[in-house]
């Protein structure tokens, strides 16, 4: 599966350690820290989950079972959201 980012749909801004999106059409904020900004970054670099679950195990010595499961709940809410698409 590819994940797309839909810039369109939002607005970012970097406080601190962490990222927030405000939702273009209803100002809503969604705030990443942790390990949903580093897979919020990876997704600016790399758009196929595969690699983007394979990079993390290897950066945070996780397990693939429980790096993908996270992952796509973790996508499955951005998208949801409107601020990624999934092809």
């Amino acid at each position: 599966m590819l994940i797309e980012k839909r810039p369109e749909q939002f607005a970012d801004a970097a406080l601190d350690d962490e990222v927030v999106l405000i939702d273009a059409d209803s100002g809503e904020f969604f705030a990443m820290k942790d390990s949903a900004l580093a897979i919020w970054q990876r997704l600016d670099k790399e758009s196929d989950l595969d690699r983007v679950i394979a990079g993390l195990c290897e950066d945070f010595d996780l397990s693939a079972e429980q790096c993908r499961a996270d992952v796509e709940a973790f996508v499955a809410q951005l998208a949801e959201r409107g601020y990624v698409r999934c092809i």
